[in-house]
């Protein structure tokens, strides 16, 4: 059995959020598409952790991107490197980097509730997501500015 839900709303446009010059602006509708993000979740509250996650991370950028600037590098697609498609390398590591942060502070909100036992179970989960997407964060800004990284566990 099929159903057709018939879809009236005009097309959204797709914010983009605004950065620095060196660095791209980020697509609210890639962020969603990419990160699995619902659209049942207020675009103010998606919009507003999106921004959170690109000023932490220009932040960690900040003296690398003054020393690619010195460089007489304007713009992060100016840095000679790899090409993936239409994307380099470092656009690539850079939406990750914020992509995840912005995730990870979403799924942090998202815990901030009164729990039953079942819901305090999926809190665990949560916990260990959010530690995977700030993992993420870390590889690809190390990457980004050429130091190696290593993962190491705790038992």
């Amino acid at each position: 059995m099929s159903v057709f839900i018939p879809n009236d709303r005009p097309e959204e446009e797709d914010p983009e959020i605004g950065n620095l010059d060196f660095f791209p602006a980020i697509s609210l509708a890639a962020f969603r598409e990419r990160m699995k993000v619902l659209s049942n979740l207020p675009e103010g509250r998606v919009v507003w952790q999106l921004k959170r996650a690109v000023m932490a991370t220009n932040r960690e950028l900040h003296d690398w991107r003054l020393a690619q600037e010195a460089e007489g590098h304007l713009t992060l697609t100016d840095i000679p490197q790899e090409e993936y498609g239409d994307e380099g390398k470092l656009t690539l590591l850079y939406e990750a980097a914020v992509y995840h942060r912005a995730k990870g502070f979403l799924t942090e909100a998202g815990r901030d509730v009164d729990l039953t036992n079942e819901g305090a179970d999926a809190t665990d989960f949560a916990d260990e997501a959010i530690e995977d997407h700030f993992r993420h964060v870390r590889e690809a800004l190390a990457e980004i500015i050429g130091r190696s990284s290593v993962t190491a566990e705790l038992f």
